[in-house]
Protein backbone atom coordinates (compact mmCIF):
# COMPACT_ATOMS: atom_id res chain seq x y z
CA UNK A 1 0.00 0.00 0.00
CA UNK A 2 2.89 2.59 0.78
CA UNK A 3 4.29 2.35 -2.75
CA UNK A 4 1.04 2.79 -4.33
CA UNK A 5 -0.01 5.83 -2.23
CA UNK A 6 3.08 7.43 -3.14
CA UNK A 7 3.58 6.68 -6.18
CA UNK A 8 0.00 7.98 -6.30
CA UNK A 9 1.04 11.43 -4.35
CA UNK A 10 3.91 11.49 -7.74
CA UNK A 11 1.11 11.20 -10.14
CA UNK A 12 -0.42 13.60 -8.86
CA UNK A 13 2.07 16.38 -8.22
CA UNK A 14 5.26 14.89 -10.52
CA UNK A 15 7.32 18.28 -10.08
CA UNK A 16 7.42 17.68 -6.36
CA UNK A 17 10.69 16.90 -4.76
CA UNK A 18 8.55 16.12 -1.04
CA UNK A 19 6.92 13.44 -3.47
CA UNK A 20 10.06 11.79 -5.09
CA UNK A 21 11.37 11.66 -1.87
CA UNK A 22 8.52 10.07 -0.05
CA UNK A 23 8.57 7.87 -2.81
CA UNK A 24 12.16 6.59 -2.61
CA UNK A 25 11.54 5.83 1.79
CA UNK A 26 8.39 3.97 0.53
CA UNK A 27 10.69 1.56 -1.91
CA UNK A 28 12.95 1.60 0.55
CA UNK A 29 10.83 0.38 3.11
CA UNK A 30 9.77 -2.15 0.44
CA UNK A 31 13.06 -3.47 0.08
CA UNK A 32 13.40 -1.89 -3.51
CA UNK A 33 16.66 -0.22 -3.14
CA UNK A 34 17.32 0.43 -6.88
CA UNK A 35 13.61 1.75 -7.06
CA UNK A 36 14.34 4.12 -4.15
CA UNK A 37 17.44 5.06 -5.31
CA UNK A 38 16.02 6.73 -8.75
CA UNK A 39 13.41 8.15 -7.07
CA UNK A 40 15.91 10.06 -4.38
CA UNK A 41 17.78 10.97 -7.61
CA UNK A 42 14.78 12.80 -8.99
CA UNK A 43 14.27 14.66 -5.63
CA UNK A 44 17.99 15.48 -5.54
CA UNK A 45 18.27 16.97 -9.04
CA UNK A 46 14.78 18.76 -7.99
CA UNK A 47 16.22 20.38 -4.53
CA UNK A 48 20.40 19.60 -4.52
CA UNK A 49 20.89 21.58 -1.49
CA UNK A 50 18.78 19.40 0.61
CA UNK A 51 20.89 17.44 3.35
CA UNK A 52 18.53 14.69 4.23
CA UNK A 53 17.87 13.57 1.01
CA UNK A 54 21.65 13.45 0.27
CA UNK A 55 21.84 11.53 3.07
CA UNK A 56 19.42 9.09 3.17
CA UNK A 57 20.34 8.61 -1.12
CA UNK A 58 23.83 8.08 0.51
CA UNK A 59 22.61 5.11 2.62
CA UNK A 60 20.51 4.24 -0.56
CA UNK A 61 23.95 3.95 -2.40
CA UNK A 62 25.88 2.21 0.33
CA UNK A 63 22.51 -0.17 0.59
CA UNK A 64 23.37 -1.13 -3.30
CA UNK A 65 27.24 -2.12 -2.18
CA UNK A 66 28.48 1.71 -4.50
CA UNK A 67 30.12 2.43 -1.36
CA UNK A 68 32.80 4.58 -3.49
CA UNK A 69 29.66 6.17 -5.32
CA UNK A 70 28.44 6.81 -1.87
CA UNK A 71 31.51 9.08 -0.62
CA UNK A 72 31.66 11.28 -3.71
CA UNK A 73 28.40 12.12 -3.07
CA UNK A 74 28.64 12.96 0.85
CA UNK A 75 32.23 14.76 -0.25
CA UNK A 76 30.55 16.33 -3.09
CA UNK A 77 27.65 18.56 -1.57
CA UNK A 78 27.14 21.90 -0.11
CA UNK A 79 28.63 22.18 3.41
CA UNK A 80 26.17 23.06 6.36
CA UNK A 81 25.88 26.96 7.26
CA UNK A 82 27.92 27.50 10.28
CA UNK A 83 26.89 30.39 12.72
CA UNK A 84 29.27 32.66 10.84
CA UNK A 85 27.20 31.85 7.60
CA UNK A 86 24.23 33.80 8.69
CA UNK A 87 25.66 35.91 11.67
CA UNK A 88 24.89 39.70 10.61
CA UNK A 89 28.17 40.92 12.62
Amino acid sequence: RAGYAAKSVLELAPNDADASVVLGIALLWLCDAAGAEAALQTALRRRPESQPVRKLLVRVLRRLGRHDEASELERSGPRPRQLDDVSPW
